[in-house]
């Protein structure tokens, strides 16, 4: 969504918005997860505090159409092309897919969109290659062996796909929000960062509502925990490391998990932790990417 934005020249990454905790469009309220909001947040920090509302505002000025075209560069609702059978490519939606359903495309639809909810259909694996194309800037796509018969098999580095075509600065900025996230106080994943002899991941965190909230349910003091299992959200978690030199990405989908950072973001520690102690010794931990940006308003919070 960053970078749809960042494309389409609707937003730059010092542009600030105003996060109240919700969004008004019309009669209907689109809320922040964080209830009394953010404050004003520019884009590193709207990425490390998992902002809604500063992404509903980037979406409705950018458009689904824009936003699809984005995603699909990104692996999503494209095929693969993995060597295994019985795969899908999921959905990424546009204007022209839910018209042709009979259907309008409405803003309110765009805006929902914009934090990845909505008609959204995706595996775990689009969103792992999503990660490792935004780590490497490049059409990575995933495979089943780096060798055949002892011979590496084309694919095996990043330099053998093509770039995507973005500004290595705006992958940057994305980059260093997504830094942020692990390691720095007050994004929504510090507590799964690695520990320090394992070098540093950047990931972000996500949860997708399998029911709509209404905002009865939301001023009586809804709890998404207290529901039944079978209402919770999802818990989403993407990551990719060592940071500064990117090997492995992962992407860890926890049905029902609630929170992406209470839930899948520490199974994909686990995961890094795992493999970094198995194949490799990784480097010191890196210096903080750049300098920090300073913020206005909130306290920070995390998730």
């Amino acid at each position: 969504m960053a970078l749809a934005g960042l494309e389409a020249k609707v937003v730059t990454p010092g542009d600030r918005v105003f996060c109240p905790g919700h969004l008004d469009l019309g009669d209907t309220r689109f809320h922040c997860w964080r209830k009394q909001g953010h404050g004003s947040l520019d884009m590193r920090n709207a990425i490390k505090h998992s902002c809604d509302v500063y992404f509903y505002e980037i979406a409705k000025r950018t458009g689904i159409d824009r936003i699809a075209a984005m995603a699909n560069r990104f692996g999503l609702g494209v095929d693969l092309e993995i060597e295994l059978p019985g795969t899908k490519k999921g959905l990424v939606p546009t204007r022209a897919w839910r018209q042709a359903q009979g259907k309008p495309w409405n803003l309110g639809d765009t805006i929902v969109h914009g934090i990845g909810q909505g008609f959204y259909q995706l595996t775990p694996l689009a969103l792992a290659t999503m990660a490792a194309r935004m780590a490497t800037g490049r059409a990575v796509q995933p495979h089943l062996t780096r060798s055949i018969g002892g011979r590496p098999a084309r694919g095996g580095r990043a330099e053998d796909w093509p770039s995507l075509g973005i500004p290595e600065r705006d992958l940057k900025l994305v980059r260093e929000g997504m830094w942020a996230v692990v390691n720095e106080p007050g994004g929504t994943a510090l507590a799964a960062r690695l520990p320090g002899n394992l070098g540093v991941m950047a990931g972000k965190t996500g949860s997708v509502q399998v029911r709509r909230v209404s905002r009865e349910q939301r001023e009586r003091g809804y709890k998404a925990e207290n529901q039944p299992r079978e209402w919770r959200p999802h818990a989403l978690f993407v990551a990719f490391a060592p940071y500064d030199n990117p090997i492995y990405a992962v992407s860890v989908v926890v049905e029902h998990g609630v929170s992406g950072s209470g839930a899948a973001a520490p199974l994909a520690r686990d995961v890094l932790v795992e493999v970094f102690n198995r194949f490799r010794t990784p480097p010191a931990p890196p210096a903080a990417p750049g300098p920090r940006v300073a913020e206005a308003g909130r306290p920070e919070a995390g998730r």
